[in-house]
């Protein structure tokens, strides 16, 4: 899959179990505005990469508070 890295907004969260992801993905999952995304459990921040070309930090973040988890935006 070829992604423009500007449309690739990056977190930390506290989303680490697959019950986690499958709480998230109902929300994520029916986005219109959300591409992709994955949660990579096994690293220790449990990086959470959303594809988007039109939602923001702050969106992302709003929405995954909304299933009652943490995110933060992720520098490089």
């Amino acid at each position: 899959m070829n992604r423009n890295p500007e449309h690739v907004l990056v977190f930390r969260s506290n989303i680490k179990t697959e019950n986690d992801k499958y709480r998230v993905s109902s929300l994520l999952d029916t986005h219109p505005l959300i591409k992709d995304w994955s949660v990579d459990t096994s690293d220790e921040d449990c990086v959470l990469r959303v594809v988007s070309e039109q939602l923001q930090q702050e969106q992302i973040i709003h929405l995954v508070s909304k299933c009652g988890y943490q995110c933060e935006e992720l520098q490089d």
